[in-house]
């Protein structure tokens, strides 16, 4: 009675390490992300341009094929429906004004896609002890951190940024503005860049 029991137990272990090993074949997803840059653009209002190349590559043409015509049915109420959620989960009011995108097939295998976002509600604006303090963010959203990633957060040359986190890998002065600058998958979540506007 105790071998059998003992052997049933050993069975039903077997059984759910086989449907783990199984469910998490299945759900591997059929592409990678294998190239991501990003430009975030922020001034002194509440909103900001958020400008991404994102490369994919599939594991199968069909794949490619099927996710592209799944853009173009529904890209823009997927992106509406993502941020009012995010708005809701942060307390803020974030809207998307405008949401444009374009593909480009570089092989069978792999989709570059290109997208241009203004969102209202990026930058959050304080006001304390008469300055203005504006801290853009969207608080612990992840984004495509991979090896060969670059992220750039553009500010105004009249910032002066107080805080940033993650720190940034390096920082230099362009004619449009400050740029911080986040190289080879460093970035992992959205960064905090909490700045205020010098007269």
């Amino acid at each position: 009675m105790k071998n059998t029991l003992l052997y049933t137990l050993i069975l039903v272990v077997v059984v759910m390490l086989v449907v783990d090993v199984v469910v998490m074949f299945m759900s591997k997803r059929p592409y990678e992300v294998v190239h991501y840059e990003a430009v975030y653009e922020y001034g002194f209002t509440d909103e900001g341009t958020f400008t991404t190349t994102t490369r994919v590559v599939f594991r199968k043409e069909k794949y490619l094929d099927r996710y592209v015509e799944t853009l173009k049915k529904g890209a823009t109420d997927v992106i509406d429906k993502y941020f009012n959620d995010l708005g809701e989960k942060l307390k803020r009011n974030l809207k998307v004004l405008s949401y444009n995108y374009s593909t480009k097939k570089i092989d069978p295998l792999t989709l570059e896609i290109n997208e241009v976002l203004h969102l209202k509600g990026a930058v959050l604006i304080k006001h304390e002890g008469g300055k203005s303090v504006y801290e853009a963010s969207l608080g612990d959203v992840k984004i495509n951190a991979v090896g060969d990633s670059t992220v750039e957060v553009i500010l105004p040359k009249n910032a002066k940024i107080i805080s940033v986190d993650p720190k940034e890998s390096e920082r230099v002065s362009k004619n449009n503005g400050i740029v911080l600058v986040w190289k080879n998958g460093s970035l992992k979540t959205f960064p905090k860049v909490v700045y205020e506007k010098v007269e």
